[in-house]
């Protein structure tokens, strides 16, 4: 529930609006709609951040929802492979990682 909370304020925070309903296996960007940045991820440090948009080929910036067995969705990177994760007791709550995790 944690997580779940989080991530919603990060997005709230980022776009002024959630968009709850994402399709599985399709890509999206996560644009902020009141500053226009799109959150990518780092290849080195597999951090996220918010920057500007890079175009139609910039695969870090975007995300694939797959959603679960429970009915939750799991955000991969396209570029990365890598997993949106929870990274507690840092300035960055959130972060790149190998494993799912689920977020309602």
């Amino acid at each position: 529930m944690k997580l779940k909370s989080l991530f919603l304020a990060m997005l709230v925070m980022l776009s002024g609006v959630v968009m709850a309903q994402v399709e599985s296996g399709k890509v999206y960007r996560i644009v902020s709609g009141k500053y226009g940045t799109v959150i990518t991820s780092s290849l080195a440090e597999h951090t996220l951040s918010c920057v500007e948009e890079g175009g139609s080929t910039d695969y870090q910036q975007m995300w694939q929802f797959t959603q679960e067995n429970n009915g939750k969705f799991s955000i991969k990177n396209v570029f990365t492979g890598r997993y949106i994760q929870h990274q507690e007791y840092t300035n960055n709550a959130f972060r790149t990682g190998s494993s799912k995790v689920e977020f309602a």
